[in-house]
């Protein structure tokens, strides 16, 4: 078997999303990353990507800005310092990179990219799981900036947020992606499955 025909029949196989999933999560992982790189003053900053390409920013100031007027709401008195929220009399919870759920999002991405299908439906499901998991987020902000401003934080310290989030992410991501790949698939002459 040639070259070619090994490339023709993966290309009509159900699994040839895989390959520009691939090449889009890892241009969206590594460019985020870049961008971060030329946005942070020092090195190879570039006042263009800071001025103009740095959404990350605006994405830590969304949840810094929406966590201390939630909380402010639930009568937490707390503001905004650098890159963290203080709650008075309680804790402080720093929103570094790594936080804002940007790999959930650029995963979920490349998958919607890569995955053939009608373009109302790569809109509707991006934007729906994009902003569900941006609220999951701001939840996870939420509780514990409560957890940990009350006595009752201190003996769960220890416990790895960050995994048991990411671990519920992936299950709604995965329950989204159950639901994305229910629809009919959009073939390369523009029928539908």
């Amino acid at each position: 078997m040639t070259l070619k025909k090994i490339a023709a029949r993966y290309w009509q196989s159900d699994y040839a999303f895989v390959l520009p999933f691939a090449v889009y999560f890892i241009f969206l992982h590594y460019g985020g990353r870049a961008l971060i790189g030329l946005a942070v003053p020092g090195g190879y900053y570039l006042e263009f990507v800071d001025k103009y390409l740095d959404f990350l920013s605006g994405l830590r100031n969304f949840y810094l800005h929406a966590l201390t007027t939630i909380l402010n709401g639930i009568g937490m008195k707390s503001y905004i310092f650098s890159h963290s929220v203080k709650v008075i009399n309680g804790t402080s919870l720093r929103l570094e990179y790594c936080c804002l759920g940007v790999g959930v999002i650029n995963f979920w991405l490349a998958i919607v990219f890569a995955y053939p299908q009608k373009m109302s439906l790569k809109f509707k499901y991006f934007f729906l799981a994009t902003f569900g998991f941006v609220f999951l987020n701001l939840l996870r902000f939420i509780v514990l900036a409560i957890v940990y401003s009350k006595t009752m934080g201190t003996p769960y310290r220890h416990i790895d947020y960050h995994f048991i989030f990411n671990c519920l992410v992936y299950f709604v991501q995965f329950i989204f992606l159950y639901k994305w790949l229910q629809h009919p698939v959009l073939k390369s002459d523009g029928s539908m499955a």
